[in-house]
């Protein structure tokens, strides 16, 4: 019988796993497989800039051999947003560029698409996340393989990450997902 799962702080080891997992996970709770082919430029965009620049507030469960699922996040969300921009924006635009273009021409067509959508954002909707984020300005994303579903794995990785918050004595939080991300996993 295989060891219980255990929840445990984010390695570099696991980059190459949080970058799967991401993927493997990333649309809507599924594959994105058959909507953006480029594993990395995915994992870039979605879960990479936690891990990259702020690996104290990650974690990941641990199967045993490797990691099947993490929570990546952030206590301070406008700092994040700022580091994303200045940082790590131009980090995937070097990969769009060099990588994704030759290789999954399609992916390309795709960012544009989110970029565009992102940059029209709805006045009100605007205004209730700055408001929300000024309130809760810490935010996390919780992605778990399909194989460890069910397993009250989720669950644990948000005490986790809710305990370090605490520790930090910043416990303020706000979840960013859509109702879809939700029903995907079956949540709602």
């Amino acid at each position: 019988m295989p060891p219980e799962p255990i929840i445990r702080p984010y390695l570099a080891k696991d980059r190459a796993a949080v970058a799967e997992i991401c993927h493997r996970t990333g649309y809507r709770g599924e594959d994105a497989t058959p909507y953006f082919a480029d594993r990395t430029l995915f994992a870039m965009i979605f879960a990479l800039s936690y891990t990259d620049h702020e690996p104290e507030h990650c974690f990941v469960v641990d199967d045993g051999g490797s990691a099947v699922g993490y929570c990546v996040g952030t206590p301070d969300t406008q700092t994040q947003i700022k580091r994303y921009t200045d940082v790590h924006v131009p980090a995937i635009l070097r990969h769009l560029l060099t990588r994704t273009i030759w290789r999954h021409p399609r992916d390309l067509f795709t960012v544009l698409r989110w970029k565009r959508m992102a940059e029209q954002p709805d006045e009100e909707h605007t205004r209730d996340l700055t408001a929300l984020r000024s309130t809760f300005p810490a935010h996390l994303h919780i992605d778990i393989m399909p194989s460890h579903h069910r397993r009250g794995l989720g669950s644990r990785l948000l005490d986790a990450f809710l305990s370090h918050l605490e520790e930090r004595r910043d416990d303020q939080l706000h979840f960013p997902a859509g109702r879809e991300r939700l029903e995907g996993n079956g949540q709602v």
